[in-house]
């Protein structure tokens, strides 16, 4: 009897310790923790397990819009029932400061980092919580048991002898929840921003109000009516649109830019005379703002020349406009392949450098006359060409040399047309003429023409041979 009340007392004992870990574990009340990450404080809330929570009220921080309360790095849904402890974490979004000055017309947000230090800290102090608790009623079940062990041992051993009796039970160890991944949210894809570019000029009188020739030139970046078109990339021209209207350059090679004003979404400057092309310096890109006649319409694009005159830089659309504007010891860059439509006259000591691009026409793409003597050299290096004559040179042209450096491509007629006493220096040129059809057609016609001839004077010797009879019948009567 007294072995039946030790084992009643170990059983017992024993489920109170496991009635009081399931308490642990499956507690009806649930604790809801509110982390806002510097924001204004969010009370703590103890719900019952089950029940749903209200979203409470929003937090503020300066600086920072409040985004929503996020659990594991997703969105929490505040209509799904409570089964455990939470943290939920705020969620910020950094708004940006705008100048007055200059309004973009957007804003953009940049998100707040969200840390897993909170959801991590409170999974780590529940695990704590949780095997203290456990190793706490460990503790108080192995001293309430200890005093007996001998007695309960030997005689569980003598049962075992007889085969009779029944083996005690073991607790089972608490089963510890992995915290889950956590998922980190989306960023948010900005908005493209719309291309509205108009530009106008107005005349800007005097005092008196006579015409001065002055312009006053405006961009207007969200305009209802535009008259600019892109030929530039997509990505390329957002970042056109979005960038800071204050750090543009502008300049042109003709006129003189002054008195430049940039208010919310439209630059507006003077200019000595009117214009009809804009270089757009954005930092380390390039842009060329041009005017056509034909379409009445302006149109942004990549330049495809480059001028270094001097401490000057300058980009152009056009070759010859870059040529005709260069002063002596200028370098001309071409940025892309051209392909000319009409002859291209240089009047100074200047360098082209073709940067390996392909300058094509049908004709003669270059003629040199330098009146004035200057002990100075052209130098045009690092070209493919296609034409019928490269260079022609003038018997007006007095300067020292022109060098031709690393040239590769075709000619139809000649490489270098030479009417004067000029020395040309080449090095590295690789030309080669172009094979002409042309000839072997007028060796096709000359070879028809005997055929021709011949056909002509057999019909002449037929009609003699016929007015010879003729004659004959005549006499005869």
């Amino acid at each position: 009897m007294e072995r039946l009340r030790e084992l009643r007392m170990t059983l017992i004992l024993l489920l109170v310790g496991v009635f009081f870990l399931s308490g642990c574990f499956f507690s009806s009340k649930k604790e809801i923790t509110f982390k806002t990450n510097g924001g204004s404080i969010v009370k703590n809330i103890t719900v019952k397990k089950g029940n749903k929570i209200s979203e409470p009220e929003k937090p503020t921080k300066a600086g920072y819009e409040f985004v929503g309360w996020y659990l594991d790095g997703e969105e929490y849904d505040f209509d799904k029932e409570i089964s455990e402890d939470i943290t939920l974490i705020a969620k910020w979004a950094k708004v940006d400061d705008v100048d007055i000055g200059l309004d973009l017309g957007t804003t953009e947000p940049t998100m707040e980092p969200t840390t897993e230090e909170s959801t991590t800290t409170t999974t780590s102090k529940t695990q704590s919580k949780t095997s203290s608790v456990v190793k706490t009623t460990l503790q108080q079940i192995k001293a309430t048991t200890t005093k007996k062990t001998t007695t309960t041992t030997k005689k569980v051993n003598d049962t075992n002898n007889n085969n009779t009796g029944n083996t005690p039970v073991k607790p089972v160890d608490p089963v510890i929840p992995t915290p889950p991944t956590p998922v980190l949210p989306i960023e948010p894809v900005e908005p493209k921003k719309e291309f509205k570019m108009n530009i106008s000029s107005i005349d800007v009188p005097d005092q008196l109000g006579v015409a001065t020739g002055k312009k006053e030139v405006t961009i207007d970046f969200a305009s209802a009516t535009p008259n600019v078109i892109s030929l530039i990339g997509e990505e390329e021209l957002q970042e056109v649109l979005k960038s800071d209207y204050k750090d543009w350059i502008i300049h042109n090679e003709y006129a003189i830019l002054y008195n430049t004003d940039c208010v919310g979404e439209r630059i507006a400057f003077l200019s000595d005379t009117e214009i009809k092309t804009l270089s757009i310096i954005i930092g380390e890109k390039r842009y060329i703002i041009e005017y056509q006649e034909t379409s009445k319409m302006w149109e942004i694009k990549y330049p495809t020349v480059r001028v270094i005159d001097g401490i000057n830089t300058y980009y152009y659309n056009s070759l010859k406009q870059a040529i005709e504007a260069s002063h002596r010891g200028a370098i001309v860059s071409l940025l892309n392949d051209i392909e000319l439509t009409e002859e291209i006259k240089i009047t100074n000591a200047i360098t082209i450098d073709g940067n390996e691009h392909l300058l094509k026409m049908a004709g003669v793409p270059f003629t040199i006359e330098v009146s004035d003597v200057i002990d100075e050299s052209i130098t045009i290096k690092n070209v493919k060409m296609e034409a019928d004559t490269f260079i022609h040179i003038t018997n007006k042209t007095k300067i020292k040399k022109i060098i031709l450096e690393n040239i590769s491509g075709t000619y139809k007629t000649s490489f270098v047309k030479n009417d004067g006493s000029i020395e040309i220096e080449e090095m590295n040129n690789t030309v080669t003429k172009e094979e002409d059809d042309s000839e072997d057609k007028k060796e096709d016609v000359k070879e028809e023409v005997p055929a021709e001839k011949e056909e002509e004077s057999s019909k002449e010797d037929s009609s003699e041979t016929s007015n010879d009879k003729t004659e004959e019948a005549t006499e005869k009567e």
